[in-house]
């Protein structure tokens, strides 16, 4: 329990490290731009790679890697990890290039989806700012086994300090903020995420570990790699399809609306990413070892109270948030060009956003466990009926509501999926 204690302590400091560089930068784009034309130009254009990391990136590369690599550093000396995470380097660096490439020709398209109310003015800027930031996919990616590696071998303080110097470098280009904001904010994140890339190349060489260069992936562990990254993926694919989905609805109002949707979900998924973190550190190694250890029945009881202590979390968190919201705003991004105004329209957007959070944290424990015991069809499924229901629900209040009624489709979206994630927990786990 100690040691689970002060893996908790540490990964929350370096998660709430990387969240407060996120809020920051945040933070500044509305001092400067408020709900304007850059800001919405920026919202629109990150939340496309911001997708694709979803989908064939961070969430999919742990869930695939973490559980890989934990056994290899238990059954084999460093180099033969090494060898291994040189071989998944080089299939994510081929796949997620092709991925950029294809996106990159694509980008006219892809800004009409994201942008679809933008001026056409605003559309070639997002289209500018899309060619410029498409490539942080891959580095991403490779960040992404460095963080892998970093998080099996128990190092959470740097796998969780290190994404933040994206954020950081993003702020650095304060000075160069002009009419055309948003692709100086784009130029420093991508370079915050090349240097992430060299500081975890580095960290590992601690460990004698090492992803780079990349290599040919070839070797049955580096095959069950890709096999388990692909069914990660499809289960992440439909919900990281949700965010975008919004994002293009607010956008098809107005880049205000586009705006404030952005600034008013980004602080609640902030905080639902620093709770996620801790599962996903401390959480998903504790069930991976009481699920070799313990009966069948006992870890049903056990995770079953995990998840209640989740939803319960979810909802101080929710109902505090709801009292709070304008307060929140104020504090955060009342100042420069952000005006009363636009607090009073983000703050609406928030306490329709964070009704998600009971659904979402109870949800992410189902998910977890599911992952360990390496069931993925459920995955899927969840993620499909909150898809459904989020765009049903989306298209049905957007008209009426604007991106307050879009961040209320979105939490009956993961309301949905919350309650396929319990239902399928008590399939595989019914009572003895």
């Amino acid at each position: 329990m100690q040691r689970i204690g002060t893996a908790t302590l540490l990964s929350a400091s370096g998660a709430a490290a990387y969240g407060l560089a996120l809020v920051a930068l945040d933070a500044l784009i509305a001092y400067r731009y408020g709900l304007g034309s850059q800001a919405a130009v920026f919202q629109a254009a990150f939340q496309v790679p911001a997708a694709l990391i979803n989908i064939i990136s961070g969430g999919a590369i742990l869930g695939a890697l973490i559980p890989l690599v934990s056994r290899s550093l238990r059954q084999s000396d460093p180099s033969g990890t090494s060898d291994l995470l040189s071989g998944v380097a080089g299939f994510i660096l081929a796949l997620q290039s092709l991925v950029v490439l294809a996106m990159v020709a694509a980008v006219p398209l892809v800004a009409q989806g994201v942008a679809s109310g933008f001026s056409a003015e605003l559309k070639a800027d997002t289209a500018t700012v899309l060619r410029w930031i498409l490539p942080l996919l891959v580095l991403n990616g490779l960040a992404s086994i460095g963080i892998s590696t970093l998080l099996a071998a128990r190092r959470v303080v740097l796998a969780n300090l290190a994404p933040a110097l994206m954020p950081l470098a993003g702020m650095l280009t304060w000075p160069f903020w002009d009419e055309h904001g948003a692709l100086w904010i784009a130029w420093g994140c991508l370079a915050g995420v090349a240097l992430q890339v060299i500081v975890l190349t580095i960290g590992l060489r601690r460990d004698r570990l090492r992803f780079l260069p990349p290599a040919w992936p070839r070797g049955e562990a580096v095959r069950f790699f890709m096999r388990s990254f692909a069914a990660t993926g499809l289960a992440h694919a439909a919900l990281s399809a949700v965010l975008l989905v919004n994002t293009a609805l607010a956008g098809s109002i107005s880049g205000r609306e586009l705006a404030a949707f952005g600034y008013g979900s980004r602080l609640v998924l902030l905080a639902l990413a620093f709770l996620t973190s801790l599962i996903n550190n401390v959480g998903l190694p504790y069930l991976s070892e009481l699920a070799q250890q313990a009966d069948r029945e006992m870890f049903r009881r056990r995770l079953l109270h995990i998840i209640r202590l989740a939803g319960a979390a979810g909802f101080v968190l929710a109902f505090t948030w709801l009292a709070a919201a304008g307060w929140i705003v104020d504090l955060i991004y009342a100042r420069g060009s952000f005006n009363a105004a636009d607090v009073a329209t983000v703050a609406n957007v928030q306490r329709f956003f964070v009704l998600q959070a009971p659904f979402s944290l109870a949800g992410v424990v189902c998910w977890r466990a599911l992952n360990v015991s390496g069931e993925w069809r459920p995955l899927v499924l969840a993620s499909l009926a909150a898809l459904v229901i989020d765009v049903a629900a989306a298209t049905a209040l957007a008209p009426s509501y604007a991106s307050a009624g879009i961040a209320g489709a979105h939490t009956l979206g993961m309301a949905a999926w919350s309650a396929v994630l319990l239902f399928a927990i008590h399939q595989r786990y019914p009572r003895a």
